[in-house]
C-alpha cells in the first residue's frame, strides 16, 4: 500500500467515524469534530483556513451542507497543508486515530 492509499484509507476509516449511519458527513459535524476544535483552540490552525477548505470542497456540491468521502479527503488535505505543527499534540492525536481505527 502507498503512503496516499494508506493516508485516504485512515482519512476513509475517519470519515467514517465522523458521519456515523449517515451516507454524508454533515458540515455541522465536520466543524464540532473534536480534534478540529483542538487544532483551532491550539492555535495551530485558523477558523479562516477552516471556513475557506469548507468553501472550497462545498462549492460546487449539489449538496453544500454535507460532504462526501471525496470531498472530506479534500477538506483534510488542505488544512494539512495550512496546519501549524508545532502547537500540535501528537499524543493526542496518535490517540484518536486509535480510537478510530478498527481492532480486528
Amino acid at each position: 500500500m502507498t503512503a496516499t492509499e494508506e493516508a485516504n484509507s485512515l482519512s476513509g476509516e475517519l470519515f467514517d467515524s465522523l458521519r456515523g449511519k449517515s451516507a454524508t458527513l454533515s458540515v455541522g459535524k465536520l466543524r464540532k469534530w473534536d480534534e478540529l476544535q483542538d487544532m483551532l483552540s491550539s492555535g495551530s490552525l485558523k477558523h479562516s483556513t477552516v471556513e475557506r477548505a469548507i468553501q472550497k470542497v462545498t462549492s460546487s456540491s449539489s449538496d453544500p451542507t454535507s460532504l462526501n468521502l471525496d470531498q472530506f479527503i479534500t477538506f483534510i488535505d488542505t488544512i494539512q497543508s495550512n496546519v501549524n505543527f508545532e502547537e500540535i499534540d501528537v499524543d493526542a492525536v496518535v490517540d484518536s486515530v486509535k480510537d478510530v481505527t478498527p481492532t480486528s
